[in-house]
């Protein structure tokens, strides 16, 4: 008997659209792991900041971050968010506001304790309670995404040139003959226009502060002080920003009160 070859017909396996979309994506995450984890290092820090009014703190090594003890823990963090297509933004700030709950002295949740079940389960509620808030929003997905990440020296910096902008609309364009005084009177008068990071930088408004009547922006300012002046860089920065600041929006130099 004659035996005839069985030819098997090979049709390519077409996957829908929006499958090959998912794989795609998960395969471009994988490129740009490393980056997402230093992000979410980086927001980490800043909502530590935040919670502790304490500057200069990092959760990974400048150098060798892999080798530290957090980068698995924020690994795990990232992959649990990969899977479930979760802003990491978001589920960190969730965790923080979490720690809020807390009964104890702990400020704010370490990076090995947000991927427990206790974690996840809330991050699930506070995703839930998102959603039903903003229902009717039509910016209900901008809400979903945690807020922008800042590190303090940005901050410093974006707050100071602001600051230096608006007080230079009132001085050089003024008609007060001693710029340098008018420049004193009005930060004085309008100190709650400015950044805490500039009015720093004011050697004497240190001592009208401790005048000044209690109040929600008065301790905000104290606060900030405090922040800064246990953070030796970011005074070196406020200094630097500040004296390019006022050169570049030809504001003169302080005056002794």
């Amino acid at each position: 008997m004659k035996r005839v070859p069985i030819k098997v017909i090979r049709r390519p396996i077409k996957l829908p659209f929006d499958i090959k979309m998912q794989l795609k994506l998960e395969e471009l995450q994988e490129y740009t792991k490393e980056d997402d984890i230093l992000e979410m290092s980086r927001h980490y820090n800043m909502l530590v900041v935040e919670a502790t009014n304490k500057a200069g703190y990092s959760s990974l090594s400048v150098e060798n971050y892999k080798r530290h003890r957090n980068w698995r823990h924020f690994e795990r963090v990232w992959e649990i968010c990969r899977m479930k297509g979760w802003d990491r933004k978001l589920y960190l700030e969730a965790q923080f506001a979490r720690a809020k709950t807390w009964n104890s002295t702990m400020q704010y949740p370490q990076p090995g304790m947000m991927y427990s079940v206790g974690a996840l389960k809330h991050f699930v509620e506070y995703l839930g309670d998102l959603t039903i808030k903003h229902k009717y929003d039509t910016n209900a997905d901008k809400k979903k995404k945690g807020k922008e990440t800042v590190s303090l020296r940005e901050k410093a910096i974006q707050d100071i040139i602001t600051s230096v902008e608006t007080l230079a609309e009132y001085v050089v364009n003024s008609n007060f003959e001693d710029k340098a005084q008018y420049k004193a009177l009005k930060i004085y008068q309008s100190w709650e226009e400015l950044s805490p990071y500039y009015l720093w930088s004011i050697p004497w408004f240190h001592n009208v502060l401790e005048e000044l009547k209690v109040s929600n922006m008065v301790q905000k300012c104290k606060d900030e002080f405090d922040k800064i002046g246990r953070s030796g860089s970011i005074q070196k920065v406020i200094k630097e920003c500040v004296q390019k600041a006022e050169e570049y929006f030809n504001l003169p130099p302080n005056i002794d009160l």
